[in-house]
Order: C-alpha cells, then sequence, then structure tokens
C-alpha cells in the first residue's frame, strides 16, 4: 500500500461520483438518444448521395491498388532482364552469352528468354528461332535500340499460341549480341482474379490506346469482352454519343473512374494506367453501380444495427447504475475518505473533520501534532507490502488512541500522520507522544528483523500560533518537524521556529558559493598515543570561513542541515581532497607527516560513487598507505551493515584504514566489531560520563576496550579534557586519545608546527 499512497491521493476525487447521477446528466442521455434516432432515419432517407460516392471511390482504390502489383510484376522483370544486360556488355563469343542467359532460364519473374544479334533471334541455348507471331516485334526492338529498355505491342506467339508481350533492353560493347528479351505470356501476368470479388464483372490489361487486351479475369461470361476492349465498350453503351467520354477518360488520365449506362444498365468503368514503358497498357475494371452501391449500402446498415444495439444495452447500464447507487454509496465514500487496507482516515478526511472540531470548540486549544517514520521507503521495501499495512494499521489505532474522543487523526502517505488533540501543555503532550513512539515499535509487523522505528514529530498548538486554520496549524508542525536534530526527536513551533528555518535558508543561499571560494578549510585535532608520548594521528574536523566577518562557524551550525539537502556530499569530498593535498604537499617538502582520518556522512557512504573517488584520489595524490583513514559513524555502520563489510574490505585493499566513530552513543551492537574488520574502535564521549553506578561504568567500558583489542583494532577515546578523565581513559587500556587535554583543533600551518615540536602531554600533568 505505501508505494501506491501518492497516486492514491492524486487521484482520489473532490466529491463522490456516485452520490447520484445528476438531472444534468439524464438530460444529456436522454438528448443524445434522440439524436441517435434521428441520425438513423435520416441515414436510411438521405445516405443514398452518400453511398454513391462511397462506392465509385472504393472501385477506384482497388483497381489502384492491383495496378500497383501488375507494375511491380513487370518492373521486376525490366530489373531482372537488366542484370542480364549488364553481364552481356563487352561479351567476346556466343559461348560466354550463351551460358550467362542459359543460367537464368527458369528464374522467378522472367518468360523465355530470346537474345538478338544483327536481326536474328536465338533462344536462350543458342538456337536460331524464326520469328513466330502475327505481328512481327523485330522492327519494335530494332527501333528501340537506342533506348535504354523498351516494351512491345500484344502480340499473338505462335510458338505458344497465346497472347504475349515482349521486353527487351539493349546489351552494349558486344559483338555477338545486340540486346537481350524476354517474352511474357498472358497467363504469366499478376493474378486479377483476386480482386474481382463479387462488384466486378470483369478486370483486364490492355494496350492504354489501341485498347487491345493482353489478360482478362471475368466473374462470368456473360458480359463479353473479346480481344478489344473499346470495340467491346462501343458495342455495349446505350447511348453511342456517350462511348466518346468514356474513350477520352480512359486515354487522357492516370487514374479516372466514369459511370456509363451499357444496355444491360448503369456501369462504373475504373481505369489506372501501368508505368511500363512510356505507359502503354491500362488496368481496366468494369462492375455494375447498383452492385457497388448496395455493398456499401449493406456495409452502412450493419454498423446502425450495431449502434442501436449499443444505445439499448447502454440504456441498461444506465438503468443497472442508477438501481444499485445507494447500495455502493457508503463503500463509495468509505474508499474516498480512508485507505481502507489500514482502517484509517486519508489527509484530505483529516483536514475537513479536524477543520469542525476547531470551528465547533472555540475556547478550547488544541495542537496540530505531524508524525513521520525516518527512512519509511527503505522500511516499506525490507517488509514487503502486506506487513507494512500491519505496521501502519498499528501505528494509526496508536494515533487514533492520542487523538481521543475529541480530536481527529489521519494517514497521508509514506509514514506521515496527522493527529488533532486538545492541548494540555508541553510536558503533557511530550510524555503522551513518547509512549507513542515507544508503542509503535511493539508490533509483529516487524517481529524477526532489525527494524527499529524512529518517528520525528513536529508539533503547533493555538497558544503558538493562534486560532487559525487546521491546514496552517499542521504546516507549522510541519516547520517544526524540519528543525528535528536527531532521529526520534520532537519538536514544538514557536517564533524561534521560524528564525531557525531563515538562518538555514540563508546558509543554503551561501553554501554553493562559499565552497567555490574554498571557505571551508579543514582544521587537524591532534591524537595523543601516551604509549610513546608523541602524536599518533589527527582528525580533520571542517570550518566553515567568513571572510567579511572574519570567523569560523564551527560544523553542529551546518552538518546536519547539509545532511538533510544532499550538499554533504559535496563538503566531504572536498575536505578528502584537501587532506591529500595536505600530506602531498608534506611529504614533497620532507616535513614529518602522520595519519589523518576524514569523516564520511552517511549520505556519502551509501553512493554509488564512494569508493572510486576515494581510492582514485588517493592514487591521483600518491598518497602512501595507512596515511589515510575514513571514520564512518556506528549508527551508519548499524544501519547499513549489509554494505559496510564491504566498503571495508575494498578500502583495505587500497591502502585506507577504517575507523568506527561515536561507539556507544545509542546504537551499539557488537556484531559489527565481530563481522566488520575496523582498524580503530573511537569510543564516544559518553564513557567519559558518570553514571548511576560509576562501577558498572567502569567494568563496561573495560570491556569493550578489552574485546576490541582482541579483534586487533586501535582504541581511541574522544572527548578527553581533564587530568582525571585522562587518567581513567589509561586506566582502562585505550591506546590513543583525542580531546582539549592534549590538543584543540588547529589550522594546516599550526598543526605543522605542533607535530615538528615537542609534543609530549608530560607538560600538562599527565604521568
Amino acid at each position: 500500500m505505501s508505494k501506491k499512497d501518492k497516486d492514491k491521493k492524486k487521484n482520489a476525487p473532490e466529491k463522490n461520483p456516485n452520490g447520484g447521477v445528476p438531472l444534468a446528466l439524464k438530460v444529456v442521455i436522454f438528448v443524445i438518444t434522440i439524436l441517435l434516432t434521428v441520425s438513423v432515419l435520416y441515414t436510411f432517407v438521405g445516405l443514398e448521395p452518400f453511398l454513391q460516392d462511397a462506392a465509385i471511390v472504393n472501385a477506384e482504390a482497388k483497381i489502384i491498388d492491383m495496378g500497383y502489383k501488375v507494375e511491380t510484376f513487370f518492373a521486376k522483370h525490366y530489373d531482372n532482364l537488366y542484370e542480364v544486360g549488364k553481364k552481356l556488355e563487352g561479351a567476346e563469343d556466343e559461348e560466354a552469352v550463351r551460358e550467362i542467359v542459359s543460367s537464368y532460364i527458369g528464374v522467378d519473374y522472367f518468360g523465355n528468354l530470346r537474345y538478338f544479334n544483327k536481326s536474328k533471334v536465338y533462344t536462350a541455348d543458342g538456337i536460331e528461332i524464326e520469328v513466330a507471331s502475327d505481328e512481327d516485334y523485330l522492327p519494335l526492338i530494332e527501333a528501340s535500340k537506342s533506348q535504354t529498355k523498351s516494351c512491345t505491342q500484344i502480340f499473338r506467339d505462335k510458338t505458344y499460341n497465346e497472347i504475349c508481350v515482349a521486353f527487351y533492353i539493349p546489351v552494349k560493347g558486344s559483338q555477338v549480341i545486340d540486346g537481350i528479351g524476354s517474352i511474357i505470356r498472358r497467363s504469366e501476368v499478376a493474378d486479377l482474379s483476386n480482386i474481382i470479388e463479387n462488384e466486378y464483372s470483369f478486370i483486364a490489361v490492355m494496350e492504354s490506346t489501341s485498347g487491345k487486351v493482353m489478360t482478362s479475369t471475368y466473374k462470368t461470361n456473360d458480359f463479353s469482352l473479346g480481344t478489344n476492349f473499346f470495340q467491346a465498350m462501343e458495342s455495349k453503351v446505350a447511348d453511342a454519343s456517350k462511348y466518346g467520354k468514356l474513350y477520352q477518360a480512359i486515354t487522357s488520365k492516370s487514374v479516372s473512374n466514369t459511370e456509363v449506362v451499357f444496355k444491360e444498365g448503369p456501369y462504373v468503368v475504373s481505369s489506372f494506367v501501368l508505368a511500363i514503358s512510356d505507359n502503354t497498357y491500362t488496368l481496366v475494371g468494369v462492375a455494375p453501380r447498383s452492385l457497388l452501391v448496395t455493398q456499401e449500402y449493406s456495409f452502412i446498415v450493419e454498423m446502425l444495427v450495431i449502434s442501436i444495439i449499443a444505445i439499448f444495452f447502454l440504456m441498461i447500464c444506465i438503468f443497472l447504475i442508477l438501481k444499485m447507487n445507494k447500495a455502493r454509496q457508503a463503500q463509495t465514500e468509505l474508499v474516498l475518505t480512508h485507505y481502507v487496507e489500514i482502517g484509517c482516515p486519508n489527509g484530505k478526511k483529516f483536514f475537513d473533520e479536524a477543520e469542525k472540531i476547531l470551528n465547533s470548540n472555540r475556547t478550547k486549544d488544541y495542537c496540530a501534532i505531524y508524525f513521520e517514520v525516518a527512512q519509511f521507503q527503505f522500511i516499506s521495501d525490507k517488509l514487503g507490502g502486506d506487513r507494512t499495512n500491519e505496521l501502519l494499521k498499528h501505528i494509526g489505532t496508536l494515533a487514533k488512541n492520542l487523538a481521543t474522543n475529541t480530536g481527529y487523526y489521519g494517514y497521508d502517505q509514506q509514514g506521515r500522520f496527522y493527529v488533532l488533540r486538545e492541548f494540555g501543555g508541553e510536558k503533557s503532550l511530550r510524555s503522551a507522544v513518547q509512549v507513542f513512539t515507544m508503542l509503535a515499535n511493539k508490533t509483529n509487523a516487524t517481529e524477526g528483523t532489525d527494524i527499529t522505528l524512529s518517528i520525528g514529530t513536529g508539533v503547533c498548538s493555538t497558544v503558538a500560533a493562534g486560532r487559525v486554520q487546521i491546514s496552517v496549524l499542521m504546516e507549522n508542525a510541519k516547520i517544526a518537524f524540519r528543525t528535528i536534530k536527531k532521529l526520534g526527536d520532537i519538536a514544538f513551533y514557536s517564533a524561534n521556529t521560524d528564525k531557525k528555518l531563515k538562518h538555514d535558508a540563508d546558509i543554503e543561499a551561501r553554501m554553493e558559493k562559499a565552497l567555490a571560494d574554498g571557505e571551508f578549510v579543514p582544521f587537524f585535532q591532534p591524537k595523543y598515543n601516551y604509549h610513546t608520548d608523541k602524536v599518533h594521528s589527527a582528525e580533520a574536523l571542517v570550518r566553515w570561513y567568513n571572510p567579511e566577518k572574519n570567523i569560523y562557524t564551527f560544523p553542529f551550525e551546518f552538518i546536519e542541515l547539509f545532511e538533510k539537502n544532499g550538499f554533504i556530499k559535496k563538503l566531504d569530498h572536498n575536505v578528502y581532497i584537501q587532506v591529500c593535498e595536505f600530506i602531498r604537499a608534506s611529504l614533497d617538502k620532507g616535513d614529518p607527516v602522520v595519519p589523518i582520518s576524514v569523516n564520511v556522512s552517511r549520505v556519502t557512504a551509501i553512493e554509488n560513487d564512494f569508493l572510486d573517488f576515494y581510492v582514485r584520489n588517493k592514487k591521483k595524490y600518491a598518497i602512501p598507505n595507512d596515511l589515510l583513514c575514513i571514520e564512518f559513524t556506528e549508527s551508519f555502520a548499524i544501519e547499513n551493515y549489509d554494505i559496510i563489510e564491504n566498503l571495508v574490505e575494498e578500502l583495505h585493499k587500497n591502502g585506507i584504514k577504517c575507523s568506527l566513530d561515536d561507539f556507544g552513543s545509542g546504537y551499539s551492537s557488537f556484531n559489527i566489531l565481530k563481522n566488520v574488520p575496523m582498524d580503530e574502535l573511537k569510543m564516544d564521549i559518553l564513557f567519559l560520563k558518570e553514571g548511576v553506578d560509576k562501577k558498572r561504568d567502569e567494568v563496561l567500558a573495560r570491556t569493550v576496550v578489552e574485546l576490541a583489542k582482541r579483534f586487533n583494532m586501535l582504541v581511541v577515546q574522544e572527548g578527553v579534557e581533564t587530568p582525571v578523565q585522562f587518567d581513567y581513559v589509561k586506566s582502562l587500556g585505550v591506546d590513543v586519545i583525542q580531546g582539549y587535554y592534549f590538543a584543540k583543533p588547529i589550522s594546516a600551518d599550526e598543526f605543522n608546527l605542533f607535530i615538528k615540536s615537542n609534543t609530549s602531554i608530560k607538560i600538562k600533568g599527565g604521568q
């Protein structure tokens, strides 16, 4: 359900669409029905002229379509014949000619191949033959020898005793052959019968001007054509004076449709001039006009009958919808106002009901509470749809209880909940929210997983914002939420909340330019190894320098914001590059160098290019192995347990050490110590603060130190500021200390001088 949250809200209509069919819609349906009925009646009465035109256009289209097929047939003859002619160019003896020509016998799109030399005709295998035709085509071929191709008139070939046409291609550069030809019989022409169908009386290919028929196909033999199309048409025209119009239409146009009244009745004559050797052939078809119109009319009638049936069923469906509408209203209302899978009102329903509550209780103080489950999409993907719904249903029940009977609650996508509740002061509300967040983790939905819910809370009361609309209260609650520093915290809206947001906005407006201008600089805090009484290493801590005010801003004022808006990745990369440059410059000058660790945000570490960037720049600046260390926070290691092991392994392969920072700050997991080979363990400052039982605190701290050492990890205690703390961590067996007791963070130049000088801690009174 979580992945569909957003789509559901976008697609949710403002009003119930099934709350009853409006009167206006009923009127529209009635009017459409009347218009369709009138259209049907008009169709039967007034469609005849339209159908006539449609029928004629349809007949013409079929003739054109068939004409292209016949053209393709003849064009293929020319193409193949031209191919043979090219191979014969420059032929020097008759044997070579016969070998080439005979190889094409039986090839598709060829008729009877013949070749010519000095008015003599030869078969494909070189046998001289006499011209066996009623109309000698040799003069036509002789006349076309200067052309690239030619096509003869129709003739009856005595060899085949069949109507034929000859194609001829001249052959250049040969003394033994003038040209190559192909005799095409009527029976070999593209089949015309496939478009006769029912409407045409006949279709024929004829000579364009003489009308001599080459090939034809009949529906029946009743409409006799003979051997000449024009003679047949002239004998059939009812009015002899109309024949000239028909002849002119066919011979003067590339495409024509002519209505002619024959003795048998009105017909449509369609013709298409074939683009074959100067357009000497035409495809022509003759069809009864009445049959064409009847077929078109039948098609339209079928469509109208289907339309009438469709209208009838439409009316039945409308009737059923009206009948079922009242029964569906309650269910539809539920779907439109609730997330049914979790049984929780949606955002729109919340704002509607909460506004009513505020308006009807003007004397009471209320507060708007905004909850957001951190990393909800990650949790949803890990749990799956059903368990995510179970989790949301559980939290929704808690939200309902928190709202009590006098308030309201709702869910609004991606792990975000709204609550309106009577306000009894910050203290009581804070306690109620703490119970809410604690109980949120008591659910079977996350059982068997390592998921721990962190729910941030923003609150705005009518005491702080006045008697404003619920939308304003909730927006202010969201503003308060954005000021939370840690996951799971609660923040209350006040006048200072807006100041904090304006402060953040100012930082965001300056951060890009500040990075480009080099205002972010690393300070180095030395780490002390009391075994050697020397500087062991250092941690690079970023500072933001303001050149106008000549002051440095500490990380706590901007790091959290940068992690939220994603700028932290650019900052992490920038600090790392500056550290690499510092080490490289020290090596080049022969200055002493110590390992330097850099902090990496969780935002940076989960990026796909993390390893590539840090490894590539180590190699770019030729930093020796073990002089760079990456500090991962304990919380990142726990939340990204599935990837931290691979990151550490790859960094080790490339000579970069790894440190587990802030260990013990609240998310400790000894599995990380056991399974991930960290080089260094940095104990959180919490280990220096006394708890209820000092002895138990010391036992725990000593156990952590001993365990880390057994895993060959260097143990560092940060935050050491006093001699008492120094002596305490020494007694625990800590290897290295970091803190103001030894040295504060200093600039690069100061750090260079520091490690060159006497760095003994004994001057501070240490032992």
